[in-house]
């Protein structure tokens, strides 16, 4: 099974032997953008990921397949972004402008009747300069349909003001080596408390495999835990969270009851980041924590919000980076088009739902909502 993380280290094997100037990084991580997302479409369609996988790096097998003629940069070979009814449409690649025959040399077109031939360069550079206005034509399409979705979306759904992360007491945190802390909230999302960074002491972070913990996540053993009173049993939020991708990260859980955002889950997961490694990728973190947010609202039907606090280390500098996203069921079920309750965990809709939170489009949206730093 092939994912995200694979893409990226085929487009690292694209580059290798070539010097990684300003100018090469930029185009690389362009290709790995565009390439990301064709893969993300390509799911959506109803790929498995392997075969996704496949498709997406028949688009680029040279970094040659992206540059013109004179070694410049050409994006859109890579892949970029599909029209919006998601047609499998293949890579328009640029053929490089031929260089122009001297005159009189063997190949060279000759006059007739008075009238003089284009040569093969010109013929060359007209065809693609057509190509090149096509692809731009398309893009613009592009372009202006995701603005005109981007309207409808925000005309359509709840607009989310920023609150007080702070506020608020009498949370009840698990934390995952067996220890509690019953009391403030702050102590919650700053992770004090007993157990507090005695667990996952120098776990580096994988994202290799999140991809296919989320595809191979069993909705159903949560429905089992599913409940509707509140406030939640402590060791009950203990075992949905641990049930979930990224549980392996995980550091606490609790609840909090007097937050502005209502009757809010929480849950906290820490990690050591080291990108030296090349197996890091917030785009799967953020499809992770979309995923986890929107199946414990399935499970805790009373809760109004998923709060989710990371503790991230970096591996160079030892730097610690703690970041708070406040998932609202109001804002998840805008995003989705559908009401998250414990029927859809056990109905047969759960995979649809699932296609939705592993595209981009969906959980870049509801981790940016999340976010209210």
């Amino acid at each position: 099974m092939s994912g995200r993380g694979d893409i990226r280290m085929y487009v690292e094997h694209l580059f290798e032997g070539r010097t990684l100037d300003a100018e090469t990084i930029e185009l690389k991580e362009e290709i790995y953008g565009n390439l990301v997302a064709r893969f993300d479409d390509y799911v959506a369609q109803g790929m498995s990921e392997a075969e996704a996988f496949s498709r997406t790096c028949e688009a680029v097998t040279s970094v040659d397949d992206v540059l013109g003629g004179d070694g410049e940069k050409n994006a859109e070979a890579a892949g970029g972004e599909k029209d919006g009814a998601g047609a499998d449409a293949e890579a328009t690649r640029v053929a490089p402008v031929a260089a122009p025959v001297p005159p009189g040399a063997e190949g060279a077109s000759q006059p007739q009747g008075g009238r003089s031939r284009w040569s093969t360069g010109k013929v060359v550079g007209a065809v693609a300069a057509v190509i090149v206005a096509a692809v731009a034509i398309v893009t613009v399409v592009n372009v202006l349909n995701s603005a005109a979705a981007s309207v409808a979306y925000d005309e359509g759904t709840v607009d989310v003001q920023a609150v007080d992360a702070t506020g608020g007491s009498d949370g009840d945190v698990t934390y995952v080596d067996g220890g509690t802390d019953s009391g403030s909230d702050t102590n919650a999302t700053t992770g004090s408390g007993t157990g507090q960074g005695t667990t996952l002491a120098g776990l580096t972070l994988s994202t290799d495999g999140i991809a296919q913990e989320i595809s191979g996540h069993d909705a159903s053993t949560l429905a089992a835990g599913a409940t509707t009173s509140w406030p939640l049993d402590g060791t009950a939020v203990a075992n949905l969270a641990g049930g979930l991708p990224l549980a392996g990260y995980l550091m606490s859980t609790g609840t909090d009851s007097n937050s502005r955002d209502g009757n809010v889950v929480i849950v906290e997961y820490e990690w050591v980041e080291d990108d030296r490694l090349a197996r890091t990728d917030d785009d799967a973190v953020e499809q992770a924590l979309a995923y986890n947010a929107a199946a414990l609202l399935c499970a805790a039907s009373s809760a109004d919000a998923v709060r989710v606090v990371t503790h991230e280390t970096d591996a160079e500098d030892g730097e610690l980076s703690v970041d708070t996203l406040t998932f609202s069921r109001s804002d998840l079920e805008g995003v989705l088009g559908t009401s998250l309750t414990a029927d859809r965990l056990t109905d047969g809709t759960w995979n649809d739902l699932r296609a939705l939170l592993s595209s981009e489009r969906y959980y870049d949206r509801i981790c940016d909502r999340a976010d209210r730093d």
